[in-house]
This record gives C-alpha cells, sequence and structure tokens, in this order.
C-alpha cells in the first residue's frame, strides 16, 4: 500500500527467445517434458522448532492481522534463527515505514511490540529458551533508525538478486542439505531446478506424515538435461530414527513414483498457486 507501481517503480523488461539448443530440447517433448537443464532438488521434514519460529515469524509478522494492529511494520523483514544448545536466539530486522510512525517514541513501542509477537509465538512451539532481538543496527541517541518510506530497502537499492535468498521451502539452512538452485523465475514445465525441489520437498513430507515414528527424512533428486523429467538420474531418500526398513520401503518408493509420476502436469499447481516458493 506504501508503494504505488505506477508513479514509484520502473520497469525495465527484455523478451526474447532462448537458445536453439534448449529450444530444440524443448520441442523435442512427446508428452513427458523433458528437463532442460542438468540440476538438483532436496526437500527434508520434518522442520526442527527453530526454523518453525524462523519461517513461521516472518509470516505472522507479514500477516493481514498483524498489519492492521502494527501498520507501523513494512514488509521487508528478515529473520536469523540461531541455536546453541537449548537457548534460541531470534534476529529480526523490520523495515519501519516512516510515514506511519510518528515519533521516536512510538519506533521504541513498535520494536517491543515485534518481540512480543515473536515471542508469543515462540513459545507455542517450544520449550526452549528464545532470546528475541529487532533492529540491533539503531542507536536512538544517534537518531539512528531503521526508517523506510515503502516499508522496503529496496528503495535504496538493497534489492539483492534471484539466487541469493530463501531456498524452495522459504529458508536459508546451512546445517541441512540445500541446492544452490533458485526456484524462482525459472518455467514450472521442464526447468527442474524449480520442480524437483517442489517434488522432494512433497516425498519428505509425506513420507514423514505416513511414518511418524521416523525422526528426519531426507530426499535428494538429480537430473539430466535431456531426459524425461519423471526419469530423474538419481533419487536418494535418507530416513532416520527407528523403523523396520523393510515395511517402509515399499511406501517410499510408492510415494517417490507417484510424486515423481505427476510431475509433467505439476505446472498446474503452481498455476494455482499450490506451492509457495517464497
Amino acid at each position: 500500500p506504501h508503494l504505488d507501481v505506477n508513479s514509484d517503480v520502473i520497469i525495465d523488461y527484455k523478451i526474447r527467445s532462448g537458445s536453439t539448443d534448449l529450444v530444440g530440447n524443448f520441442d523435442l517433448e512427446t508428452g513427458v517434458p523433458r528437463a532442460n537443464d542438468t540440476s538438483f532438488g532436496v526437500g527434508y521434514a520434518p522442520m526442527s522448532p527453530l526454523e518453525l519460529i524462523t519461517l513461521e515469524s516472518e509470516e505472522l509478522l507479514n500477516s493481514p492481522k498483524i498489519k492492521k494492529q502494527w501498520p507501523q511494520i513494512g514488509e521487508d523483514i528478515k529473520i536469523m534463527g540461531t541455536r546453541i544448545d537449548d537457548k534460541i536466539h531470534v534476529q529480526v530486522a523490520a523495515a519501519i515505514i516512516s510515514s506511519e510512525t510518528k515519533d521516536k517514541d512510538e519506533y521504541a513501542s513498535v520494536m517491543e511490540g515485534i518481540k512480543d509477537i515473536v515471542l508469543d509465538h515462540a513459545v507455542k512451539i517450544t520449550d526452549m529458551e528464545v532470546e528475541v532481538s529487532v533492529n540491533t543496527a539503531d542507536s536512538p541517541d544517534d537518531n539512528l533508525f531503521y526508517l523506510t518510506v515503502t516499508g522496503t530497502s529496496a528503495e535504496h537499492g538493497d534489492d539483492g538478486q534471484v539466487g541469493r535468498g530463501n531456498r524452495a521451502n522459504g529458508l536459508i539452512t546451512p546445517y541441512r542439505p540445500m541446492t544452490l538452485e533458485a526456484a524462482a523465475g525459472k518455467n514450472p514445465v521442464s526447468h527442474v531446478g524449480k520442480t524437483y525441489n517442489v517434488a522432494a520437498r512433497e516425498i519428505t513430507e509425506r513420507v514423514y506424515k505416513e511414518h511418524p515414528d521416523l525422526s528426519q527424512v531426507y530426499c535428494y533428486l538429480v537430473s539430466q538435461i535431456g531426459a524425461p523429467i519423471t526419469e530423474p538420474k538419481a533419487i536418494n531418500v535418507e530416513l532416520y530414527g527407528d523403523c523396520d526398513l523393510d515395511k517402509v520401503r515399499k511406501s517410499v518408493e510408492s510415494i517417490t513414483e507417484e510424486v515423481i509420476g505427476k510431475l509433467p502436469r505439476v505446472w498446474e499447481g503452481f498455476v494455482k498457486r499450490q506451492y509457495q516458493l517464497w
């Protein structure tokens, strides 16, 4: 609401054909799309308490309910969650909208409000001790505050690039299996850098839901350029926890085959916004 796309934004765009070889690869499709890249996707389930706090806190702070209650909070919100032993620290950087914030005291009140929102949500997820810090680069005595006109740091050129941000599950997780593939901006038909991440996540979530006695499920999918997207070069599903592998193997294979088998129609889910890629 604080950014008028008609007057505040200049959009430069260039539409041109793809490379001859990749266009040809697409044209050779015979019912099942051919992978337009050699890539890999990963997924895991379930998320840890720290991951849930980090992801859901950002979603909560950007929810319509909170925006109505706290109109000062912009949409540019970065959260870093760390855990050392049984103590969690949540660092929040939230762009504050200057026109909605009348003075220093109100700004300070917003900082406390953000802290309370995150803490109140965190205690619903974990029993561990949680500490929250907000906009720690501020220096009130020097009149330094994270204030913006639009609610995003992009107004001053800090706009980032596709690929530098969150992975397909909404998080950057250096202690988890990750792919450097940026899911955003890729076509949802044959670009496995997008679709294999969605598929891997679905496989792990379904396997964990069907076998809650497992502690963790990881999935890795590798494609080969030119091959049908339903024929990954490698599929690896890792299971952790107390389980009888012989009993769960058939279920895991069935779920994996089903998810991979429906990849030719996965684009429909993107069109209908069934998949969130952040």
